[in-house]
C-alpha cells in the first residue's frame, strides 16, 4: 500500500518540461528507486536490531528507523536527522498530493464530469485555482478532526486508490486491444502479461481490504466514508450526463509528440490542434 502516490506523476504531465516518453520512464524507475529504498531500509533495521528490540522500539517511540540509526552511530542525535529526513519527506507527499488531487478535479470538471467552477485556472499561473482552495481548506481543517479520524480518512482513501489502479489496469487492456494504433509515445512492451499482472495485483489489494481478517479489512466508519464518496460519484455521474449528454466525460488535454503521419491522420479526422504546443482537444 505504499506506493499509492506515483500516480500523481502522471496527473502532473502537464507541468513537467520533457516529452512523454521520457515521463513514462521516470514512472517506472522512481517505483523501483522506492522498492529498493524501502529494501535497503528494512535490511538495515534488521541488520542493526534483534527483534526484541524491535518490538520494544515500536511499543516505545514507534520510530523503529530512527532507533536503529541511534544504535548505529551511537548517539540519538542521528536519530533526529532521520526523524527531520522523514517529515520533509512527509511535507514533499503533502505538497504532490496538492498538485495531483487538483489535477485530477480540473481535468474531470473539464469533461463535465464535477461541476465546471473547480475546472477555472489562475490567470497567471494557470493553475486549478478553486480545486486547489478547496483542497487546501479541507486538509487545513482536517487535523483538527483528530487522529482517528485522519486513519479513516487514509485507510477509505486507500481503498479508492487501489480500485482505481484496478480499473487502470482494466482500461489499459481494453485500450490496447480496441485501439491498437492510437498514438502513444510511451508503449508499454508485453501488454498483456504486464496489464494482467497488474489487474491482478491491484486487484489483490482491493480484496485485502474486503476479506474480514486479512489486517487491512475496512472499519463501519471507514465503509460509510467509502459509500458516501462512491454517493456523491453517483449523483454527480447523474446530473452532469442528463446535463452535458455525449459531452459529459470527453476531454483529452496532453501534448503528444506526434509524426507528421499522425498529424496529418488527426486533420483528416477534423480534431482540433493548436499549432503551438501540438495539443489535441
Amino acid at each position: 500500500f505504499f506506493f499509492i502516490g506515483f500516480d500523481v506523476i502522471p496527473q502532473a504531465a502537464e507541468e513537467i518540461q520533457g516529452s512523454l516518453k521520457k515521463i513514462g520512464k521516470i514512472l517506472i524507475m522512481s517505483i523501483v528507486m522506492a522498492v529498493a529504498f524501502y529494501s535497503l531500509v528494512i535490511l538495515a533495521v534488521g541488520y542493526m536490531m534483534s527483534s526484541s528490540e524491535i518490538n520494544a522500539s515500536m511499543s516505545g517511540t514507534g520510530l523503529v528507523t530512527a532507533d536503529a540509526m541511534a544504535k548505529a552511530y551511537g548517539t540519538k542525535k542521528m536519530a533526529d536527522v532521520v526523524i527531520i529526513g522523514g517529515l520533509c519527506g512527509i511535507v514533499t507527499s503533502w505538497n504532490s498530493f496538492m498538485i495531483g488531487g487538483s489535477r485530477a478535479m480540473y481535468s474531470m470538471a473539464d469533461s463535465n464530469m464535477i461541476p465546471k467552477l473547480f475546472a477555472k485556472l489562475h490567470h497567471k499561473y494557470k493553475t486549478p485555482v478553486n480545486a486547489l482552495l478547496l483542497i487546501g481548506v479541507i486538509s487545513t481543517l482536517a487535523p483538527l478532526a483528530g487522529r482517528q479520524m485522519l486513519v479513516w480518512i487514509c485507510d477509505a482513501g486507500n481503498l479508492g486508490c487501489c480500485l482505481a489502479y484496478c480499473m487502470v489496469s482494466i482500461s489499459f487492456l481494453i485500450l490496447r486491444r480496441k485501439a491498437p494504433d492510437m498514438p502513444r509515445p510511451y508503449r508499454v512492451k508485453h501488454y498483456k502479461f504486464v496489464g494482467i499482472m497488474a489487474t491482478v495485483l491491484s486487484g489483490g489489494m482491493v480484496s485485502m481490504y474486503l476479506i474480514p481478517g486479512s489486517g487491512s479489512t475496512l472499519k463501519v466508519q471507514e465503509w460509510l466514508m467509502a459509500g458516501g464518496w462512491a454517493l456523491m460519484g453517483a449523483i454527480f455521474f447523474t446530473l452532469n450526463k442528463r446535463k452535458y449528454g455525449e459531452q459529459f466525460g470527453k476531454h483529452l488535454d496532453i501534448a503528444v509528440e506526434y509524426s507528421v503521419e499522425d498529424l496529418e491522420a488527426l486533420r483528416a479526422h477534423r480534431e482540433v490542434l493548436s499549432v503551438n504546443d501540438v495539443r489535441v482537444s
